[in-house]
């Protein structure tokens, strides 16, 4: 757990120190209320993995997010995030698990100045996933509320366009598949990509 916390956070700090060579000389201007704000990310648009006699799995997945300054500081938006996994052994049993948050948010911007702006962000909403199992013929879903957080910086790259990075966390409540119910933590690292209009 220390050596995959390790690796993440000096993952982050390649990416902040990428990010702020990257960076605009130029800063951009100060958000105003009523600009708009956009920014996608993902952990793997698609992937797909070959493992002979361990199986196969394509992966995909992506966040997307908007909204709009109702102060200079103060961001509201909107997110949709889908995850969408299948896996397939050599014996052709496959499973897929589908999984989608829908929510608000909002970011607080420690600064409205200069190409780097840190914030601290919370969101909340629903939680859908479906797994359907060939294996086991087992097809349940559930749909859960959570809540979430993340400390992200994001550095400017040009006038209107930015890289965003930085720690996420979500607490997923009363997950409820098959005859298991419990609460899921998920920490993660995150790097996207944000307009400012």
């Amino acid at each position: 757990m220390l050596t995959s916390t390790l690796a993440r956070t000096s993952v982050l700090a390649l990416l902040i120190g990428l990010a702020a060579s990257c960076q605009t000389p130029i800063a951009p201007r100060p958000a105003q209320p009523g600009d708009w704000h956009i920014e996608g990310s993902t952990s793997a648009l698609y992937t797909t993995t070959q493992s002979g006699d361990y199986g196969d799995t394509d992966t995909f997945a992506l966040r997307f997010a908007g909204g709009r300054f109702v102060t200079d500081q103060i961001l509201v938006e909107g997110l949709a995030d889908v995850n969408d996994t299948t896996f397939e052994d050599n014996a052709n049993n496959e499973i897929r698990t589908t999984a989608m948050d829908l929510g608000i948010g909002g970011r607080y911007y420690t600064t409205t100045e200069g190409s780097s702006r840190p914030y601290l962000a919370v969101n909340t909403g629903f939680n859908f996933v479906d797994i359907h199992d060939d294996f086991t013929g087992s097809d349940d879903s559930d749909t859960s509320p959570f809540v979430g957080a993340s400390l992200g910086l994001e550095a400017f790259v040009g006038s209107s366009a930015a890289v965003d990075m930085g720690f996420s966390w979500q607490q997923i409540f009363s997950r409820n598949l098959g005859s298991s119910e419990d609460d899921l933590a998920t920490y993660g690292v995150f790097v996207g990509f944000s307009l400012w209009l």
